[in-house]
């Protein structure tokens, strides 16, 4: 085995591995550029490996590869794992091999296909039967979910929308912004992307991401759909572990996130160029004190859609 390169940990810990039942703990993490993975040893135990050695499982794939061919991608995965380091207070910190979380999973669905075809030993047919039971448990939410929920970063995320949806309350009493709270996290995402941040940076900046927000559900939210969201208060979440909550948005307020993502992306990433998609689409209700609407609505341009903007006008 030779190792591959050092990466950074953005979220997890030993203290937080994913927690199936009847099978051992497993460690995840999430990594740079937000890929999720898996950590050797700990999934290697989960199958039901009682040994030490970190290339128990890549030998046993090579076997298997000899009657079912395995693809290169995940016995390469395995011979050259990156590493992680985990800060350790009073010792060294302590070194990690990991996988993507696609490759865990397609390796149980090998070894299960691999019992049902029968090639595995009768002392290898119970890593089969565990990495069944994984599957299973797995298969009713997903792998990139549960990861989420244990390495943290789902609780980030709802803590950061949590957060944002006060800010913006305390900024106009309306009844409607209490769905901020619950709007998918794909369309949070989207906009994020449109104004440049991420889950981490919302909570240390969170000005532009406020101002969007008001700006498509408060000042240009169609009038009916405002009405239904102020009346139809979101109920509250409660949520079994690895199990996604209820959904919540109801038809036409996703009807409208579709048609805002699809602004967002017929405007290239643009801002200015998206609030006059979506001043066209969807104009300032009329009722909002002028005032406001013109405060509110206008987003920071960059220099270049400054210029632009005073050539259009």
């Amino acid at each position: 085995m030779k190792t591959g390169k050092k990466v950074k940990v953005k979220y997890g810990s030993l203290k937080s591995p994913i927690k199936l039942g009847g099978i051992s703990a497993i460690h995840c993490f999430i990594i740079e550029k937000s890929k999720r993975v898996v950590e050797i040893q700990s999934l290697q135990k989960a199958l039901g490996y009682d040994g030490k050695s970190e290339l128990w499982l890549l030998n046993l794939l090579i076997t298997l590869s000899k009657f079912e061919e395995v693809p290169e991608k995940i016995l390469q995965a395995y011979n050259h794992p990156k590493i992680i380091e985990i800060s350790n207070s009073t010792l060294e910190p302590i070194k990690l091999l990991i996988v993507d979380y696609k490759i865990f999973q397609a390796t149980l669905i090998l070894l299960v296909k691999a019992k049902n075809d029968g090639l595995l030993s009768a002392s290898q047919i119970k890593y089969a039967k565990n990495a069944g039971l994984i599957l299973k448990q797995i298969n009713k939410t997903s792998l990139k979910k549960i990861i989420n929920q244990a390495s943290g970063l789902s609780l980030l995320k709802d803590r950061n929308k949590a957060y944002i949806q006060k800010l913006v309350c305390e900024k106009h009493s309306d009844d409607s912004l209490l769905w901020i709270e619950h709007l998918p996290n794909y369309f949070f995402k989207k906009i994020m992307k449109l104004e440049g941040l991420s889950w981490e940076a919302i909570e240390k900046t969170p000005e532009r991401i406020i101002d969007i927000l008001l700006l498509l559900f408060h000042i240009h939210i169609p009038q009916e759909l405002h009405q239904k969201m102020a009346s139809q208060k979101p109920k509250r979440i409660y949520q079994k572990r690895y199990n996604p909550p209820k959904k919540q948005v109801f038809l036409e307020l996703e009807n409208y996130l579709i048609d805002l993502i699809s602004l967002i992306d017929q405007s290239a990433g643009d801002c200015f160029i998206f609030e006059q998609l979506l001043r066209r689409k969807y104009p300032a209700r009329t009722w909002i004190e002028k005032t406001k609407t013109s405060h509110s609505s206008t987003m920071a341009l960059s220099a270049f859609n400054k210029v632009l903007k005073k050539i259009i006008q």
